[in-house]
């Protein structure tokens, strides 16, 4: 089967199988594969999310929900320049994967600013119970996939 991907297109796949990915382009393929690695129990457990909606906009923040499967919701997420996205709290650990070189900082209120310099394909864990808000400190639009458990 061929498969023609475009930069930060995103993909599930069910597992349990083998297959060997061949660069046709005439261009460097880069590519970032989260293995999903879950009890059986898990993956019948009814998500905490709906599986559709949950799309988000405002001014210069647009956050789209890609799947909601196995207990896990990922969400694609732009962000202009020089903008924050207020504060909020991630109920669950999460993972964000920067897809464009990423220059963010993350406001915790009560500490010093955390800067993030993720080059594309990094990615960041952070934990349970994490409050925060977010500004793209860069000079283009910040895009990242962020992965809820």
């Amino acid at each position: 089967m061929e498969v023609n991907l475009s930069d930060g297109e995103v993909h599930f796949t069910d597992g349990n199988f083998a297959h060997v990915a061949r660069n046709l382009a005439g261009e460097p393929f880069r590519n970032v594969a989260i293995e999903l690695l879950q009890d059986e129990k898990l993956r019948q457990t009814r998500s905490r999310w709906p599986v559709e909606g949950g799309d988000q906009s405002f001014t210069g923040v647009h956050r789209k929900v890609l799947l909601v499967r196995d207990a896990v919701r990922v969400s694609q997420v732009e962000l202009d320049a020089r903008t924050t996205i207020p504060t909020h709290r991630h109920d669950g650990p999460h993972l964000l994967v920067a897809v464009s070189d990423l220059d963010l900082q993350s406001n915790v209120e009560g500490q010093e600013p955390t800067p993030w310099k993720l080059h594309s394909g990094d990615s960041i864990w952070l934990p349970d119970g994490y409050t925060h808000s977010l500004t793209n400190a860069g000079e283009q639009t910040a895009r990242f996939v962020t992965l809820e458990f």
